[in-house]
């Protein structure tokens, strides 16, 4: 079925038309938390296998063949959930601009011209991308600053942090905006817009 997301700049030949507008910030936000939530969720199990091998190996001073062999299994066990989560989420991320927390708030990722970004636009771009961006420009620009004020690996890493905390707090900041659709830097890197789907779709 053919549609139109139209908002502004925003719009995708379609043979009906579906105005949507820009999601809320709350709505972003609670899809942020709730894909914290689920990717917890995801590493459960494994983080449960890790902490009982631990208490196991910790209060014992033997630990034998079988609980090795138990330990292995639930490891494996735990990281197939992992990677299955992460799997199911690139797909959705890339068939319809939506993870799993986008989708509870249905709400999704489009270009600004209306079209779906896919896998290049939603995962590689905005995703990967950004935060690859990100980590090595705050690297580059803390170490600058340590060479020219003087400093250690420790005030590196501090500086490093604070600036990826200044990028996030500007992002959050962006959401606000309505005059520029609520888009953040992310949005801005990717050419795309998070809108709110009608409650049909």
């Amino acid at each position: 079925m053919n549609e139109i997301y139209t908002n502004n700049a925003i719009s995708q030949s379609f043979e009906t038309e579906v105005v949507v507008e820009p999601a809320s910030a709350g709505s972003r936000i609670a899809a942020y938390c709730l894909n914290i939530l689920f990717t917890f969720i995801a590493f459960l199990p494994l983080i449960i296998t890790i902490g009982y091998s631990l208490e196991d190996f910790l209060g014992s001073t033997k630990v034998t063949v079988y609980d090795q062999s138990s330990f292995n299994q639930m490891a494996v066990v735990g990281l197939v959930i992992l990677l299955a989560y992460a799997i199911l989420q690139v797909i959705m991320m890339s068939k319809s601009g939506q993870s799993l927390g986008k989708k509870v708030m249905k709400i999704r990722v489009l270009k600004t011209d209306g079209t779906n970004p896919g896998f290049g636009g939603t995962v590689l771009i905005r995703e990967i991308g950004f935060n690859f961006i990100l980590s090595l420009g705050c690297t580059l620009i803390s170490k600058i600053l340590v060479l020219a004020i003087g400093g250690d690996d420790e005030l590196t890493e501090g500086i490093s942090s604070l600036l990826s905390m200044i990028v996030w707090l500007v992002c959050f900041i962006m959401m606000f905006n309505r005059s520029k659709d609520r888009r953040t830097l992310q949005d801005y890197l990717a050419n795309t817009v998070v809108v709110k789907l009608p409650n049909n779709r």
